[in-house]
């Protein structure tokens, strides 16, 4: 756990120099307009009745958009230099990847991560969460336990600013059901899981947006595992608390 901290202030000096340097700050704009022709054109709604859209664009010009020519109009948008655009409202899908370790090169993890969430306004985030992860850690000097879950959770996420590359808090919280290994007499049962951490969502000007993050994963779990000595079975129960500090990276749809 001491180590998390010190991955987290690095990171966020890293982001906070990234984006002093390129001044990257939202503009004033506040809708994108998508013609049935394929034009784009991003700026603030005047106003708009049964017939158009009238579009205060970033040059200062007022178009007039006849609403049969109107494919979409996305309103809860942070938008940037360049065209590029958080949204900040509805129904987003979540997938990602990644691993962690401890200071110990055999105590490792991996993880596979999907969310299905709700995008309240521009500051927070709720999501349902389904992962499934792999966390190995040495018993002693002869047994390697190695044990899988499926954790079922709530995520949760903060955004405190509005920059391009959106640095974000989050928490996950639920429970790891064990999964036992079929070819084996290996016995896992399940246990607490929790995840807090901090991630940075990447501006586009498509529907999905990369995200990195870095977290300290959590998993209660205790189990059983056979070995052998001297060619005779042997069984070893362990009751562990699965602690890794991960590092993923992924793909959200909307």
């Amino acid at each position: 756990m001491g180590v998390f901290p010190k991955f987290i202030w690095c990171w966020l000096l890293i982001v906070l120099v990234f984006e002093v340097l390129n001044a990257q700050s939202a503009t004033p704009q506040k809708a994108i307009i998508k013609h049935k022709e394929g034009s784009v054109f991003i700026g603030e709604i005047l106003s708009k009745d049964s017939l158009q859209t009238v579009l205060l664009l970033s040059t200062g010009d007022t178009i007039h958009i006849p609403k049969r020519k109107i494919r979409n109009v996305e309103k809860h948008v942070i938008i940037y230099s360049g065209g590029k655009f958080h949204f900040t409202k509805g129904i987003f899908l979540g997938y990602s990847s990644g691993f962690g370790s401890t200071r110990d090169a055999l105590s490792t993890s991996s993880q596979v991560e999907f969310l299905a969430g709700y995008r309240a306004n521009e500051k927070v985030s709720f999501a349902l969460g389904l992962s499934s992860s792999n966390h190995s850690i040495p018993i002693d000097n002869s047994i390697l336990a190695s044990a899988t879950y499926l954790p079922i959770y709530v995520h949760c996420r903060y955004y405190p600013w509005k920059w391009r590359m959106r640095p974000y808090l989050f928490h996950q919280m639920g429970y790891g059901f064990g999964v036992d290994n079929p070819f084996s007499n290996d016995r896992t049962n399940g246990g607490l899981y929790f995840q807090p951490g901090v991630g940075i969502h990447f501006a586009s000007r498509r529907n999905f947006r990369y995200v990195m993050s870095i977290s300290q994963s959590i998993q209660r779990g205790s189990g059983s595992i056979q070995t052998f000595n001297f060619n005779n079975p042997v069984a070893v129960n362990y009751d562990l608390l699965f602690n890794r500090t991960m590092f993923k990276f992924g793909l959200e749809f909307r």
